[in-house]
């Protein structure tokens, strides 16, 4: 099998070399209409991938090690609970007992050193980045929006007296690793690497994968969050490219922005309303569909709040991030739905559902709630829904980054499992002038997070609304 995959990659890669005639064999070509691409289905053919490398029985540990040094896509934990409980299996005593994966997915190099001294070497160097031109966008600021009332650990930024600052770093001389959800900023040999411009540390036969050329400036505009991911896609990446663009730090016709995750009707959507705000065209936005070594010639721009300092959603919904939102949302164009009161269900949804979900519609509904699957409605009918509504109920979900095209600053109940979620939906209904409330449920403990919610406290909850 080993032999075989090896064959299959060395296969993918000159496939990948022969067509790079142009930036767009690595980059999905925007200006064609039907231009579409899923992250998602790419990300569980890696994810088999990587399962069947771990469970190959005839595998040596060198082997797995090896292999997994060698996967630059991304590692979920239970990945590397996989991988840990293989090598202790073959290894037996003496294998650490809390695994051998740092909080950046490297292998220890102690272990490697004193368990196979072969595959020491593998990984870069960390480079601090210093050195490199700093731009303040957004100065620290008082947090207006502080609010405590969400339970840990789903009051993540809420709670804060301040935001932190938002700035842009620019550099040139470098090259990037980057793929739909992958990247690392890499010197220009390529033997080390920026930890504030690096999704995380991948080892250094990254420098295996293709090549392609790339005038700047290039502006790295993907996080940690997937952008396949409406909220994070809109209320960080989204920003981020209108600072920059309202900052002057790159003239529009020329600046190239990386992206990634999915691109389907919603991204096509707001890239429109982009390129007609700010007069650019479809070779702005460069949206890998695979993994390449990008050498840039001229500036490259990354920010702050991609890693060093999170602040997630909106730069901490800045009141100027939030004036970009409203600028976005009125290039969006949508009827004005006519249902004012909106539930949205979750049942068709493979994690944090609600299980007594129909016990709760009942009663929304005798309040005269509407109840709808968001995955059943076109985007456009999702905009319409969201914009016309004046009172909002559902489970934590992306569904709710449609808050930022409503007009009538609606009420919103928002569901919760008590570990899974975040306050980016808090934030974003006061900063837009809404009402917010919540409720948190039961944890079921069926590894799916699945929760219920005490429909008495539901009713009176819906009352207040």
């Amino acid at each position: 099998m080993h032999h075989e995959w090896h064959a299959c990659r060395d296969r993918y890669f000159l496939r990948g070399r022969r067509a790079l005639t142009n930036q767009h064999t690595m980059f999905l070509d925007l200006a064609d209409p039907d231009c579409s691409f899923s992250y998602s289905k790419l990300m569980e053919a890696h994810r088999s991938r990587f399962f069947e490398q771990i469970f190959d029985t005839s595998a040596e540990p060198a082997r797995i090690i090896g292999d997994y040094m060698n996967y630059h896509d991304v590692i979920f934990q239970d990945q590397r609970d996989h991988f840990n409980k293989r090598l202790a299996q073959d290894l037996g005593p003496g294998f650490p007992a809390n695994g051998i994966l740092g909080p950046d997915d490297r292998i220890d190099e102690g272990f490697l050193q004193a368990r196979f001294p072969s595959l020491t070497g593998a990984y870069p160097l960390a480079k601090d980045h210093g050195h490199f031109e700093h731009v303040t966008l957004l100065p620290e600021s008082e947090n207006e929006l502080r609010y405590e009332g969400l339970p840990q650990p789903l009051n993540q930024r809420s709670w804060r007296p301040t935001r932190g600052e938002f700035s842009a770093f620019i550099c040139r001389g470098v090259s990037l690793f980057a793929g739909p959800h992958q990247y690392a900023l890499l010197d220009a040999g390529g033997e080390d690497y920026y930890p504030a411009c690096s999704l995380r540390i991948y080892s250094k036969s990254v420098k295996d994968h293709p090549r392609v050329q790339v005038k700047g400036p290039v502006v790295l505009v993907q996080d940690h969050g997937d952008g396949s991911n409406f909220a994070h896609f809109t209320f960080d990446w989204v920003t981020r490219i209108m600072h920059c663009l309202e900052s002057g730090l790159v003239e529009p016709k020329n600046a190239r922005f990386v992206l990634g995750g999915s691109y389907g009707q919603y991204q096509r959507t707001l890239v429109s309303v982009l390129i007609n705000l700010y007069g650019l065209t479809a070779e702005n936005f460069l949206f890998p569909q695979e993994k390449a070594i990008v050498d840039i010639d001229g500036d490259f721009i990354f920010f702050s709040d991609q890693d060093l300092a999170v602040l997630h959603p909106a730069q901490m919904c800045h009141p100027k991030s939030v004036d970009l939102l409203r600028r976005l949302a009125r290039g969006v164009e949508s009827d004005t739905g006519s249902v004012e009161r909106v539930f949205i269900s979750r049942s068709d949804a493979n994690l944090r559902r609600i299980t007594n979900e129909e016990e709760l519609i009942a009663i929304a509904e005798a309040r005269g709630f509407q109840t709808f699957r968001l995955g059943e409605l076109s985007i456009q009918d999702q905009f319409s829904l969201i914009r016309g509504a004046r009172q909002i109920v559902g489970a934590h979900g992306m569904g709710f980054t449609h808050l930022f095209l409503s007009e009538a600053a609606p009420a919103i109940l928002e569901l919760f499992h008590p570990i899974f979620g975040t306050d980016a939906y808090c934030m974003i209904t006061r900063a837009m002038g809404g009402k917010y409330n919540f409720m948190v449920g039961d944890d079921l403990a069926d590894g799916r997070a699945s929760y219920s919610v005490d429909p008495a406290a539901f009713s009176r909850r819906l009352d207040e609304l």
